[in-house]
């Protein structure tokens, strides 16, 4: 069994190597495992700011694949 704080290394270590989908699925487990009510609220504004990143990048790229 994974110890419920690596699942927060492991996202902070896929956020590193811009993979933002994985880091955002292991934030979702480390949320769910936490009992604390402001580590979960902590984690889910990390998850909406990532997603919020990741959205900003997708269109950045269609953007550029439009001018072609």
């Amino acid at each position: 069994m994974v110890a419920t704080q690596d699942y927060l290394t492991l996202a902070r270590i896929k956020e590193s190597d811009g993979n933002t989908d994985e880091a955002i699925e292991y934030l979702k487990i480390y949320s769910r495992r936490v009992d604390r009510v402001e580590v979960q609220k902590q984690v889910n504004e990390r998850i909406d700011s990532l997603r919020k990143q990741q959205f900003k990048k997708e269109s950045a790229i269609r953007t550029k694949l439009k001018d072609y």
